[in-house]
């Protein structure tokens, strides 16, 4: 996860804190609520079938949820109608496919796979994880 600097982030003044559950450590995100500011976790399994809910906590925690509910409509929607299309393409000899998170130019990368939503993704296009 990722190490949060306290003074910085409540610098910004923000109206809420939305952050995944790898964030911390606990004592950060305990300062934060102790300086009043709301702190709203979301779980950092990312996945398609996780959007729906992941758009609800959003929606809520800036105190849209009418406005969340529609976009879950909306996006479900979206994702139905790539399936089909991707059914209608995808390749018989699925492809042997990875997933590189590459980051700015100080050398930290990752080969994603299984852990973090990758593979649901390249899967859903018809090809094969290779890091899975």
């Amino acid at each position: 996860g990722h190490v949060l600097n306290v003074e910085a982030v409540a610098g910004l003044k923000p109206s809420v804190i939305i952050a995944d559950r790898s964030v911390g450590p606990k004592e950060a995100l305990d300062q934060l609520r102790k300086s009043g500011i709301p702190v709203v976790l979301v779980d950092p399994h990312r996945s398609v079938g996780s959007t729906p809910q992941l758009i609800r906590t959003i929606a809520d925690a800036v105190g849209k949820p009418d406005a969340g509910e529609a976009l879950v409509k909306r996006t479900q929607e979206q994702i139905d109608q790539a399936k089909k299309q991707i059914a209608a393409w995808k390749p018989a000899k699925p492809m042997r496919v990875a997933f590189l998170y590459v980051r700015g130019n100080a050398g930290v990368f990752f080969i994603l796979g299984s852990e973090n939503g990758a593979s649901e993704l390249i899967q859903g296009v018809g090809a094969d994880d290779v890091a899975s």
